[in-house]
Parts: C-alpha cells; structure tokens; sequence
C-alpha cells in the first residue's frame, strides 16, 4: 500500500514536521503522478516546502512518468499556491461538495529541470 501510495514528509533540525505529500504514480492514467494530499504547517508556509515536496516526489519517478496531475477546490488555500506556482493553464469541474476543483494537468519538464 504505501508504495503505491507514498506520505513524504519534510521535518526541521528540530523533527518538526514542516509539511506532508501524499501522491500515487500511474494510478490515474499511465505516465502521470497525482497529488492527493499536500499541506504545510502553518509556520512553514510560503518557505516553498510544498514545491519542494512535489518536486522531490518528480524528480524521483521521472523516468516512468510525463504529466504531473492536481487538483484543488475552487475553496480552498491549495487553490492560490497552485495558480501562482502552475499559472492559469487549468480547468474547472463540478465535485462532489457542491463546489468546483480547479484541475491542473502539467508536464514535467515545465516544473522540473534536468
């Protein structure tokens, strides 16, 4: 289980947990790494520990994959991390919370370099 669904963490010199990933590689669709979960403590935000934990989980399984896949309700703070960070190349779907996720479908070699 925890291989196709890996939790990374980023912890201070002190242990603290600075923020989780949790994601799935070629779950979704072939070729494609999907972030189910990422969230930062509250004083880690805007330190680039969310980028750096998706980057980090890229650089790992670039060899098998070629899109990277969020997606993030219009509600919450995901929302303006993920435009100011992937821009405003996504689309708007209903979901199941009478809300609407902002969906971002983007290649690697855009967040990644080699």
């Amino acid at each position: 289980w925890w291989k196709k669904f890996p939790i990374e963490a980023c912890v201070d010199d002190a242990g603290r947990v600075l923020g989780l990933h949790a994601y799935t590689t070629n779950d979704k669709a072939k070729g494609m790494m999907k972030t189910y979960y990422i969230v930062t403590s509250e004083h880690a935000r805007g330190k680039g520990i969310a980028k750096l934990l998706i980057k980090n989980a890229i650089y790992k399984h670039k060899d098998n994959m070629e899109y990277y896949y969020v997606n993030t309700d219009v509600r919450s703070e995901g929302v303006n991390f993920f435009k100011k960070w992937l821009g405003n190349n996504f689309t708007l779907e209903n979901n199941d919370f009478g809300s609407q996720d902002m969906i971002f479908e983007e290649p690697i070699y855009n967040i990644i370099d080699e």
